[in-house]
């Protein structure tokens, strides 16, 4: 653990690993655990997953999040 980042909130020393290179992206799935497995190893990519239930849902957060990308489970 890099003890420089101790003490600082998780998203702000997480976003100097990262810079401005973060990609923010939606996921419409019915899958926690598809969602969860995923998220976690986008994460250290520099890729921050939302997820949604519905496309209502979707559309709310690729408004507010300002995300890029948008996915989808068949």
């Amino acid at each position: 653990m890099d003890l420089s980042m101790a003490g600082k909130p998780r998203a702000e020393h997480g976003d100097e690993r990262r810079g401005d290179n973060r990609i923010e992206c939606v996921f419409l799935t019915c899958l926690q655990s598809d969602f969860s497995f995923l998220s976690t190893v986008l994460y250290y990519s520099g890729i921050r997953m939302h997820r949604a239930d519905t496309l209502e849902e979707a559309d709310f957060l690729l408004t507010v999040t300002s995300s890029t990308v948008f996915l989808s489970d068949i």
